[in-house]
């Protein structure tokens, strides 16, 4: 059985339901032009690394950098996320997850530290 993680929001405890960022009426920011990022969407990967790097990128409900969370969730139903086409297996996307452990508070993490644990997967396209 795949263990998914999930970096983001911090505070949450075993039990306590992920939802999307629209749902939390959170800010939202998505660098790429050409990404298929959608608030409406809950993110889980199977790689535990990078929910680190993407727990460091968290920005709190006014936009501002703040250190984020690691957790291992349990998904609803998954579908692939359309932005990790070559890696289907590892990144996905689902409406909400339930929280079954805590693995990382305060994640702060530098762009030089997050390169090693993304750089495999910055390859995108079909």
């Amino acid at each position: 059985m795949t263990a998914w993680f999930h970096g983001g929001v911090p505070g949450l405890r075993p039990g306590d339901r992920l939802v999307s960022a629209h749902a939390l009426g959170a800010a939202y920011v998505y660098a790429l032009d050409d990404g298929s990022y959608s608030p409406e969407w809950v993110y889980v990967t199977a790689d535990e690394g990078a929910a680190h790097a993407y727990a460091s990128r968290y920005m709190d409900r006014g936009g501002n950098p703040a250190p984020g969370d690691v957790y291992e969730v349990r998904p609803d139903v998954t579908e692939a996320d359309p932005d990790y086409r070559r890696f289907r297996e590892t990144f996905r996307r689902c409406r909400t997850a339930v929280v079954t452990r805590v693995v990382a508070t305060r994640v702060a993490l530098t762009p030089e530290e997050c390169g090693p644990l993304e750089r495999r997967y910055q390859l995108w396209g079909g």
